[in-house]
Parts: C-alpha cells; structure tokens; sequence
C-alpha cells in the first residue's frame, strides 16, 4: 500500500481507530513506507502494534527510524534458541541475524532513552522447540526486551500436517483434544465483525484477518475514485447482512464455520506472556 493511500484512509477513520494491528499475512517492513505511515497514525493517537521476522535491523538506519517513528509495540519473532531449531520452521531464516538486529534495536533504544517500541519476544511453540522455552525465556531477560510470549500453533486449517507440529505439553496448546484426537469444538464468540475490521494492501475489505485472500471480499475501500471510503462498506448492506447470518448460526460459504474461534478463543492465540523488568521476569 502507498503511503498517500494509507494517508486517505486514516483521514477518514483515524479519529474513530483506538488501536491498529500494522501487520497481515506478509512481512510489514518489506514496504518501504512503513516508517511514515506509523508516523501519519500516530498523529492521529492511534496505538499501534506490528509483527516482524527480525530480517530488517542490520541497518541502523531502520532502527532509528523504528524508534523515531512512534510505533508502541513490535513482536519479533524468534522461534528457537538455536540455527537448527528456528530454521525447521523459519524456512530461509537468519537465526544470526535476526539475533544481532535485535541486539542492536534493545541498545539504540537505550542510547536514546526511548520508552518505544516496547518489544515483545515471542516464540512460536511447536514440538521441535517445546523444551527450548526456558532457555528462550532466559535469552529474552539476557537480551533485554520489555516482553517475552508464547504463541500457540493454529493448525486448524490443516491438522493433520498440524498434528506433528503440536507440541506435547497441553498448556503451549491452543485447542483441547478429545479421545480421537480431534479438536474438541466450542461456540463461536466471535467479535470481528464489529470491532476489528480487515483492509488489505489492495484496499480490499474482507471479513476478518483470518481470510488469506479475497475470495469473500467485501468491496474497496477506495472504490473508483481512489479516495477512502470505509464507511460505506463497514455500516453497508452487505456487511449487515453477513452479521445478521453470524448472530442466527448460518455460517455457510463463511469460513467461519470452520474458523480457529470455533476450537478456541482469542485468548488462547498467546499461551504465556511476561514482562521484563529490572528485577527479573514477572508473568
């Protein structure tokens, strides 16, 4: 997305955002306007928090622009205290890198005297890196983060490939299991529709973060005229119909029938959190 295109949609509903997730299914540092961006949101006293793989901090240049730009909180992530262990997952990834980066953000903010970014290690908990989870915890007081997490597997569009990944201990699980080994389903207490819309880079509305493309699309936000217009999809017809079908149970041609919320709830996305603080981990 463009910067002058994000500009638009924040004239139009920054007033109204209180926080905004900067992030989606991709990495957010990879557009070249993300420092400006934060700063346009911010502006408007929107608080933001954005995810990242780590791979954008060798430059000291991004740090400081990181740092200046405002943005309250930045998970990286960093599954496994090791090469082997983090790259079985991080396919392509630079455990080293990613390591030395960090390194580098936890210092400059310290040099600057900076309150943000607060940065949350987080760790993805599979069963190659289950017992790692100490000493992960132990990296994040050595490193010098404000928090370390523990995000919980969602395998529930694929759980059978999923089911290797699962690790053994249930409290880093996301869904409880009965005896067959399925997940065992609960009601669906989803508030997405009404309090966390989607737009992706292309301005397309869909139902919730948790579709990867736009096959239940709601409309453009920047319709025709290439200036945002939000508000005639988010309180239009068709996205009060598609809640009116949620509330009554009729999810068909929605993946909300099959959706993650129906096992779990939000909750249960991060398993562990900790703040770091001078006199050690508090949880």
């Amino acid at each position: 997305m463009s910067l002058e295109a994000f500009q638009s949609i924040m004239d139009e509903v920054g007033d109204e955002v209180l926080l905004l997730h900067f992030w989606g299914w991709g990495e957010p540092f990879m557009n070249k306007d993300f420092f400006p961006m934060v700063k346009v949101a911010k502006a408007k006293g929107v608080q933001i928090i954005s995810s990242t793989n780590g791979h954008f901090f060798e430059s000291q240049g991004n740090i400081d622009k990181l740092i200046d730009s405002g943005l309250d909180v930045l998970i990286v992530a960093l599954d496994g205290t090791d090469p082997e262990t983090y790259e079985k997952y991080r396919r392509q990834g630079d455990f080293e890198r990613v390591l030395s980066g960090l390194k580098q953000l936890v210092n400059t903010k310290k040099e600057k005297g900076a309150a943000t970014p607060r940065i949350n290690l987080r760790m993805l908990v599979t069963r190659e890196n289950e017992e790692q989870v100490d000493r992960m915890r132990a990296l994040a007081r050595e490193m010098g983060v404000n928090i370390f997490s523990l995000k919980t597997l969602c395998s529930f569009d694929n759980e059978a490939e999923g089911a290797e990944l699962l690790p053994c201990r249930q409290e880093f699980r996301r869904f409880s299991y009965g005896p067959d080994g399925e997940p065992i389903r609960q009601e669906n207490t989803c508030k997405k529709f009404w309090n966390h819309p989607t737009i992706y880079r292309d301005g397309s509305v869909v139902l919730c973060d948790y579709h990867t493309g736009n096959e239940l699309s709601l409309g453009n936000v920047f319709g025709s005229n290439g200036k945002a217009d939000f508000g005639k999809i988010w309180f239009g017809d068709e996205f009060r119909r598609v809640r009116a079908k949620f509330l009554e149970g009729d999810r068909k041609d929605m993946r909300c029938d099959t959706c993650a919320l129906n096992f779990a709830g939000v909750d249960r996305c991060v398993s562990h959190a900790f703040e770091i603080g001078e006199w050690g981990i508090q949880e």
